[in-house]
């Protein structure tokens, strides 16, 4: 993603910082032996996100209510994807009409399974994943409970390992 710069765009958007913005500066190691970057492409552009350069892919976003899983999805559909994102709660009041969206819990299969079927019906198969979803609980091992790690592990990685397996046959095809 950051050949294509749209990373930059999105830790911009959350608000991270990023070693690029001027005045900060750029670790040695990170072009190592990479030579120059590739020229970008020529076309409209809006910061350094190319418009239109995802035109006809679709995405699925998890985690899409806010932070980095929404600026993710914002910036994915201002670059021409179709975009489903996804979330537990209810869809946010400010998220742009381009953008789908499914409630549900991606620790639980049979809802990354529905997550799947309703992309695929209402924009065709996913040809972008981002696993953005996560959680965190603030107690230390000692006040955590087995549900806490639970729900921790059930999203953060189980999470992941769902909708890979849901997904990714279909990308495979594509």
């Amino acid at each position: 993603l950051y050949r294509q710069g749209l990373a930059c765009d999105v830790e911009r958007a959350a608000g991270l910082p990023h070693p690029d913005d001027p005045g900060e500066p750029r670790p040695e190691h990170r072009n190592a032996g990479r030579g120059p970057r590739p020229a970008w492409p020529q076309g409209r552009r809006r910061g350094r996100l190319l418009m239109g350069m995802l035109d006809g892919q679709v995405a699925v976003v998890t985690g899409g209510s806010r932070g980095i899983g929404r600026a993710t999805a914002d910036a994915l559909a201002e670059a021409g994807a179709r975009v489903m994102a996804t979330g537990r709660g209810a869809r946010p009041a400010d998220l742009p009409d381009t953008i789908h969206w499914f409630q549900g819990d991606v620790a639980d299969p049979a809802s990354v399974e529905t997550l799947r079927g309703a992309t695929e019906q209402a924009l065709g198969p996913a040809t972008i994943l981002v696993n953005n979803a996560g959680i965190q609980v603030e107690k230390t091992v000692t006040e955590s409970s087995d549900a806490d790690w639970d729900a921790v592990i059930g999203i953060n990685c189980r999470g992941v390992f769902n909708c890979c397996r849901a997904f990714l046959p279909g990308m495979a095809e594509a």
